[in-house]
Parts: C-alpha cells; sequence; structure tokens
C-alpha cells in the first residue's frame, strides 16, 4: 500500500512538471511573438514593407563640413574646366559629417531590435527615401521649391543651377553601409557603377554673368536666398522632397523641405579697398529645413581669412610677379592645406598659402574668361573683341576696383573657404 501511494505521490508530481513545461513553452512563444511585432520580420514581404515604409519620415541626415565658394563670373557652362572652376562646391570629408541614420528611426518600434538585412530592408521601402537623390542648390527662403536661376526666367540646368550628386539612396547596400557606420561618424564615399565611386561632394556654378553673381551674393547676403542640401523630388529636376508629399505635415512644401540649409554672409575681401564687392565668404549658419530652426546636430562654423585667396589668370610670370604670388611643392605639416585641398584639387591648382594665392595649372578659359594668358597690367579683350582701354587687372586689392566696363581697375576673383 505504501509503494501505491509512493508510485502516486510521483505521478502527480511528474503531471505538475508537465504543467510547468508547458506554460514556460507558451511563454516563450508569446515572447517570440511580441518580438517580432515590435521589429522587421525576417519574413516580411515587399507589400508589408511598403505599407510600414509609407508611414516613416526621412530616414537619413546628411551633414557637409566645408563650404568653398569662387566668385569668378562670366563663364559659359562648357566653356571651362568644371572640375577646377565653380560657384559653390560642398562636400563632406572629415569625422562627424556625411550621411547617418536618424535617432528617430533607429528608435522606431518596427526598427529596434531587427537584423541590419531587415533595417536595411526597410529603409529602401521608406516612401520618401523611395527615388532620393542628394541635390545642391541656392533656393528661395520663402519657398524651397524655387531654385536661384543664373538665367532669369530660365528652367534650370543641371550643373549650372543645380547638380544631383552622390548616390540613390534606396539602394539597400547603400543602407548597410550606413546602418554599419562608425558611431558618430557617416558614409561620404559610396560605389557606384563607375571605378572612382561617388564621394558626397556637390558643386554648382551660377557664374555665367555679372550680373547673375552679384544678384545671388545679394540675394544671399538679404536672407532672400539659401545654400541647401536637399533631396531630389518625385517629379525630378530640381524638385525639393518635402514631408508634405507624403503625408507627414500639413505644412506646404515651400516651407519645408528634407535636408540642411546653410544661411551665409558675404563680406569685401580682408583688406581690400572700399571699392570692392562682397565676393567672400564671412559667415555660415547652419538650419533645418524640415523646421526651419536649428537642427538636432550642429556645429560652428569657422571662415578664416586665411582661407581667402587670390585667383590668379595664369600661371605665367607677368601674373606671378604683378601679383607676388610663387608655385612651389605643398607643404603637408600645413593643416589648413588638406582643407583647401578639398575643395580646390593638386591637379588643378596650386596654392601659395602664405601669400593666399590660387594658380592655374591648366590653360584655357578660366576665372576671368577672356583674360586667360594676357600679360598683368595690359588691356583685356572682352567679349566681341572690345577693349576697355583704360582698365586694368591689377592683383593689389588695396586698390580701388569697379564691375567690369567702368573706366577703372578690374577687380581681382577670389577663392574662399568655411568649414567646421
Amino acid at each position: 500500500m505504501s509503494q501505491f501511494k509512493k508510485l502516486s505521490a510521483n505521478l502527480k508530481q511528474f503531471g505538475e512538471a508537465k504543467k510547468i513545461m508547458a506554460a514556460a513553452i507558451v511563454a516563450l512563444l508569446l515572447s517570440g511573438l511580441a518580438f517580432q511585432n515590435c521589429s522587421v520580420p525576417a519574413t516580411s514581404t515587399a507589400n508589408s514593407l511598403t505599407s510600414i515604409g509609407a508611414k516613416m519620415n526621412f530616414p537619413y541626415d546628411s551633414q557637409i563640413d566645408q563650404i568653398a565658394y569662387m566668385s569668378c563670373n562670366q563663364m559659359a557652362l562648357g566653356s571651362y574646366d568644371a572640375s577646377a572652376y565653380f560657384g559653390f562646391r560642398v562636400g563632406a570629408y572629415r569625422t562627424g559629417s556625411g550621411v547617418e541614420i536618424t535617432t528617430a528611426f533607429m528608435k522606431d518600434k518596427h526598427v529596434s531590435g531587427g537584423s541590419i538585412s531587415d533595417q536595411s530592408a526597410l529603409l529602401s521601402h521608406v516612401a520618401a527615401v523611395v527615388g532620393a537623390h542628394p541635390q545642391l542648390a541656392v533656393r528661395s527662403f520663402s519657398n524651397f521649391q524655387i531654385p536661384f536661376l543664373s538665367t532669369a526666367g530660365g528652367s534650370g540646368t543641371e550643373g549650372r543651377d543645380f547638380t544631383t550628386f552622390f548616390t540613390p539612396m534606396d539602394d539597400p547596400n547603400f543602407a548597410i553601409a550606413v546602418l554599419t557606420s562608425a558611431a558618430g561618424d557617416g558614409v561620404k564615399y559610396a560605389r557606384t557603377d563607375t571605378p572612382e565611386g561617388a564621394r558626397f561632394e556637390g558643386t554648382i556654378a551660377l557664374n555665367n554673368s555679372w550680373a547673375s553673381v552679384t544678384g545671388l551674393q545679394q540675394s544671399i547676403n538679404s536672407g532672400a536666398a539659401i545654400l541647401a542640401v536637399t533631396y531630389q523630388g518625385q517629379s525630378g529636376t530640381y524638385q525639393a522632397r518635402a514631408p508634405s508629399d507624403y503625408g507627414l505635415s500639413a505644412n506646404p512644401s515651400g516651407t519645408s523641405a528634407f535636408g540642411r540649409g546653410y544661411q551665409i554672409q558675404f563680406r569685401q575681401p580682408v583688406g581690400s579697398s572700399g571699392g570692392y564687392p562682397i565676393n567672400t565668404l564671412a559667415s555660415v549658419t547652419e538650419i533645418s529645413l524640415e523646421t526651419r530652426g536649428l537642427p538636432s546636430t550642429s556645429s560652428t562654423w569657422t571662415c578664416d581669412p586665411s582661407l581667402q585667396f587670390r585667383i590668379l589668370r595664369s600661371n605665367l610670370n607677368a601674373d606671378l610677379s604683378q601679383a607676388g604670388c610663387n608655385i612651389g611643392v605643398d607643404n603637408p605639416s600645413d593643416p589648413k592645406l588638406a582643407i583647401v585641398r578639398n575643395s580646390f584639387r593638386v591637379e588643378d591648382w596650386y596654392v601659395d598659402m602664405v601669400n593666399r594665392c590660387l594658380i592655374p595649372k591648366k590653360a584655357g578659359a578660366g576665372c576671368y574668361a577672356q583674360n586667360v594668358g594676357i600679360p598683368a597690367n595690359t588691356p583685356p579683350t572682352m567679349a566681341g573683341g572690345n577693349t576697355y582701354p583704360n582698365d586694368f587687372l591689377t592683383y593689389n586689392i588695396a586698390s580701388p576696383a569697379y564691375p567690369p566696363g567702368q573706366n577703372n581697375n578690374l577687380f581681382v576673383e577670389f577663392g574662399s573657404i568655411c568649414f567646421r
């Protein structure tokens, strides 16, 4: 009898153990389902990813760390070397800049805890990302959809009025590169179908006429226009992608866009006479185009007068002597030289850091258009073969200078840089 009781007790304990094990299995299954509901399932279909992505904000934050400006004018697009001469050149070159994932995206319940593969798949299906491509332009501050055009009433020209650069942002391989980049640093280089790939760097000209250059400087200085890194819109060309395009904001697309803006102030060249135009960079303030306020992360920009360079017409002895500039070998110990070389390539320019000169290495049309190769202090020949008998190009910026066509000295053009 005692053996029977003992057997019954053992069976009872076994039954309780089975109940506990069953409960544990159910709890484990439920927790697994809960986890699957909070992250991107590995087996998600394209339809489910599209449905989730339709409601998500733009997940990328692109930051540049350098802006260079050249005040050259009267340069027809296609008549000069576009790698050497430009209006604005912006780029991401140092640690802390480039393309990063926003904190809001990583904290989203559909993203947090998911694998890199699942997260990259979702990134490629975010509606605001599909077809997105970084773009550089100067835009109206009152309406971000209106770019500053070098030809009034024109339709805008790629490479002159705006430029689409880097790589399409809906590429899953690009998404993986950004997701796996070092914390606090962004992607600055992307693989493409060309051997050289793509840098996060954009260039626009806006230098085809004296009127367009001075109009640009005045519009930016007044706050009416802003240099902007946005993303090409759904209709292509120079439309700026905006939250309202995807039902993410009630604000009109003209008042809010994805990307960052750079409010610039120009000044006369440091050390110049009172007659000089405002043709060098003086300050930069960075804003979010989405909120029109300070971005979530920003840094102080520096526009050092030591990064203000006179641009020579040529490397002929007459120009070098009159400007007091020298051709030499780069000094790698100068920490500012690396900054300069980001914008002014070694294959295009000699850089005199002491006398602050940019000296072209290549022959052909340059910053002074028809005046290339003319010895200093001789009357320049302008378009149509006309000359201004008393107009001379002098590199002495302390001398009075006036716009072309007026009976006095021509002013020197400048290249200047701001960085953060």
